[in-house]
Protein backbone atom coordinates (compact mmCIF):
# COMPACT_ATOMS: atom_id res chain seq x y z
CA UNK A 1 0.00 0.00 0.00
CA UNK A 2 1.28 3.42 -1.09
CA UNK A 3 -1.34 5.71 0.14
CA UNK A 4 -4.11 6.65 1.59
CA UNK A 5 -7.32 8.36 1.24
CA UNK A 6 -9.94 8.42 3.51
CA UNK A 7 -12.88 9.26 0.51
CA UNK A 8 -11.88 5.47 -0.52
CA UNK A 9 -11.85 2.86 2.07
CA UNK A 10 -8.73 0.30 1.90
CA UNK A 11 -9.09 -3.02 0.60
CA UNK A 12 -9.19 -5.01 3.81
CA UNK A 13 -6.72 -7.60 2.96
CA UNK A 14 -4.24 -4.96 1.97
CA UNK A 15 -4.75 -2.35 4.73
CA UNK A 16 -4.25 -5.31 7.33
CA UNK A 17 -1.37 -6.61 6.11
CA UNK A 18 0.40 -3.11 6.69
CA UNK A 19 2.10 -2.79 9.93
CA UNK A 20 0.36 -0.31 12.50
CA UNK A 21 3.27 2.45 12.28
CA UNK A 22 2.68 2.13 8.14
CA UNK A 23 -0.57 3.17 8.57
CA UNK A 24 -0.39 6.02 10.79
CA UNK A 25 2.73 6.94 8.67
CA UNK A 26 0.01 6.91 5.17
CA UNK A 27 -2.09 9.00 7.23
CA UNK A 28 0.02 11.12 8.47
CA UNK A 29 1.14 11.76 5.00
CA UNK A 30 -2.40 12.11 3.28
CA UNK A 31 -3.15 15.04 5.62
CA UNK A 32 0.48 16.36 4.54
CA UNK A 33 -0.59 15.95 1.49
CA UNK A 34 -3.37 18.20 1.33
CA UNK A 35 -2.02 20.58 3.49
CA UNK A 36 -4.32 20.72 6.81
CA UNK A 37 -3.29 21.74 10.14
CA UNK A 38 -4.23 19.75 12.88
CA UNK A 39 -4.07 20.06 16.63
CA UNK A 40 -2.37 16.83 17.09
CA UNK A 41 -1.72 15.05 14.10
CA UNK A 42 -0.62 11.83 15.34
CA UNK A 43 -3.56 11.45 17.81
CA UNK A 44 -5.77 12.61 14.75
CA UNK A 45 -3.63 9.70 12.53
CA UNK A 46 -4.29 6.93 14.83
CA UNK A 47 -8.21 7.68 15.17
CA UNK A 48 -8.12 7.48 11.54
CA UNK A 49 -6.12 4.21 11.86
CA UNK A 50 -8.50 2.61 14.71
CA UNK A 51 -11.86 3.20 12.53
CA UNK A 52 -10.28 1.91 9.42
CA UNK A 53 -8.99 -1.18 10.91
CA UNK A 54 -12.34 -1.68 12.80
CA UNK A 55 -13.81 -1.81 8.74
CA UNK A 56 -11.25 -4.02 7.56
CA UNK A 57 -11.82 -6.51 9.84
CA UNK A 58 -15.52 -5.97 10.17
CA UNK A 59 -16.25 -4.76 13.05
CA UNK A 60 -18.99 -2.05 14.04
CA UNK A 61 -17.45 1.11 14.93
CA UNK A 62 -19.94 2.28 17.63
CA UNK A 63 -20.20 -0.11 20.54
Amino acid sequence: MDHYDPERSPEPSVWLECDEATRINLVLKYHEDIEVELPNENLHAVVHVVVENQAALGEDPVP
